[in-house]
């Protein structure tokens, strides 16, 4: 039935693809090595194109319908991140991305400006809390899970995460999902998820990408004095960081703020820490 979706992967035996995006009946984009080319989509049928991407999110036990337009997850067990939109938040019919990860094939020393790596590594080795930092496309989650893999393996890590990317990358770790959309209908809140992490005491708490509704219970745990809390943020800079935190009602607690930037391969750019 998803004979679209292996076609599709069919693209990546290309070593150099990193992404493909198939824009309703437009276009498939695909990006390779940051440049970016457009082909004839592999659907004519808008209505038929709807449907087999709803049947593939029903098979994540996801739900995708006009009233809950956009869901995604990993695919291939964490090879790649997909994501789909339906219209009427998509004027341009349905859309579907599937990125490809790299975490065998990378390490921490891949990143370009790796100068900063030894006092990124000291720490996260002291469990301090800390927030990888860049714009869409820089890394951040790559970045995250090679650190955690060198710091963390023999540690009880707890993920969190909405969209599912992150590998269980030692049988010590465990890893909660977040879906605003599950297919059941019901919900599970990051202050849930939160919760539960605190009652199966890790040694770590990790969210894979801190969003608003998540950052509130972050900032519960971080006062609280858990050790070990480790998220990427969507931020470029410190004023970035600190205008999307609400104000503390705690004592000032010192986070450190890793900014990675976009390229071939993605950069470091700098460390700094805030007081939040």
């Amino acid at each position: 039935m998803n004979r679209w979706i292996d076609d599709l992967c069919v693209h990546f035996e290309d070593p150099a693809l990193d992404e493909a995006t198939v824009i309703g009946t437009q276009s498939l984009c695909l990006l390779s090595k940051g440049v970016l080319s457009a082909h004839p989509s592999p659907f004519q049928d808008i209505h038929a194109w709807m449907e087999q991407l709803q049947i593939f999110c029903l098979e994540q036990q996801l739900r995708l319908t006009p009233r809950t337009p956009s869901a995604g997850g990993m695919w291939k067990q964490g090879a790649f991140r997909w994501h789909g939109i339906l219209p009427p938040v998509s004027a341009c019919g349905p859309i579907f991305s599937l990125r490809r990860h790299r975490f065998e094939s990378l390490q921490l020393e891949n990143f370009a400006g790796e100068a900063w790596l030894p006092e990124i590594i000291q720490w996260a080795e002291s469990r301090r809390p800390l927030l990888i930092c860049g714009p869409t496309g820089s890394g951040k989650t790559s970045f995250l899970t090679l650190l955690l893999r060198q710091v963390a393996r023999t540690e009880k890590v707890l993920i969190i995460e909405d969209l599912l990317e992150m590998p269980l990358s030692s049988p010590m770790w465990i890893k909660l999902a977040v879906h605003a959309h599950h297919v059941t209908g019901g919900s599970f809140s990051f202050q849930a998820a939160f919760t539960e992490c605190l009652r199966l005491h890790p040694d770590r708490i990790v969210v894979g990408e801190m969003r608003d509704p998540s950052v509130c219970p972050f900032l519960q745990v971080l006062h609280a004095g858990h050790s070990g809390f480790m998220a990427t943020f969507h931020a470029q800079t410190e004023e970035g960081v600190q205008a999307r935190l609400p104000p503390s009602h705690g004592p000032p607690t010192e986070l450190g703020l890793v900014f990675l930037e976009r390229g071939t391969p993605p950069r470091i750019r700098t460390m700094g820490t805030l007081l939040v």
